[in-house]
């Protein structure tokens, strides 16, 4: 065999060689991009459940505050947290619509910008819900009334709900802390960036992983 001869034989083996490896890059793109909306179908379906429970919270808050009458107190607090019901509601129903929204035929980067808007986005819904630690005698307020029809601003001891109220103030300083900490400016903090997981879930974590292995692997086929 000449010299000319191997060389076309090695160049139809090498175009070949090519093909097979672009087909294998578009079928494992194809395989994970699946496991990547499965994912995402499961933060919609937990989303889709917390929305309905903020409703049926917000459904029995408003109630209390109607059936409150005079009872200023209770009125307050009912509404007070049915404000952190609505918020919290909203929030899932903007989730969802912006992970049913996401492009999988855009290019990774894209996807992943997509991701790291929805896990920034329940970030902010779930900072926005530590405000409502300081309101600690608000749920106390809430409870009471739900569990035993008892009035507790109307009848327990003054020093006890002075202790609450006290309890509630303790809470400001660490709530602030956390607002200032818990973003993605800081997520080389380990702990900070654990937490931002836990708060996008393990569906969108799990599908952030799913899009870096992509890139990964798209990227060693453009070195190679």
């Amino acid at each position: 065999m000449e010299l000319e001869d191997f060389k076309t034989i090695w160049g139809a083996y090498d175009k070949k060689l090519d093909k097979a490896l672009q087909y294998n890059a578009v079928a494992v793109r194809a395989l994970t991009l699946g496991k990547v909306q499965s994912a995402l179908r499961r933060f919609m379906t937990v989303r889709m459940v917390e929305a309905v429970l903020a409703f049926i919270v917000i459904s029995f808050l408003s109630g209390m505050a109607l059936d409150a009458g005079a009872e200023w107190g209770i009125m307050a607090s009912a509404l007070t947290l049915c404000l952190f019901a609505v918020v919290g509601l909203v929030g899932c129903v903007q989730q969802m619509v912006l992970a049913a929204r996401v492009d999988y035929a855009a290019p990774i980067p894209a996807l992943q910008k997509n991701l790291i808007a929805l896990e920034s986005h329940a970030l902010g819904f779930a900072r926005f819900a530590l405000l409502s630690f300081p309101l600690y005698l608000a749920y106390i307020v809430v409870i009471f009334k739900a569990l035993w029809n008892i009035n507790i601003l109307a009848t327990a001891d003054t020093n006890w709900l002075i202790a609450q109220s006290i309890v509630g103030v303790a809470f400001v300083p660490p709530v602030i802390w956390l607002w200032r900490t818990v973003n993605h400016r800081n997520i080389h903090i380990p702990w900070v960036a654990a937490l931002i997981e836990q708060i996008g879930g393990e569906s969108l974590t799990a599908a952030m992983v799913l899009l870096r292995e992509i890139e990964g692997f798209e990227t060693e086929g453009e070195m190679a």
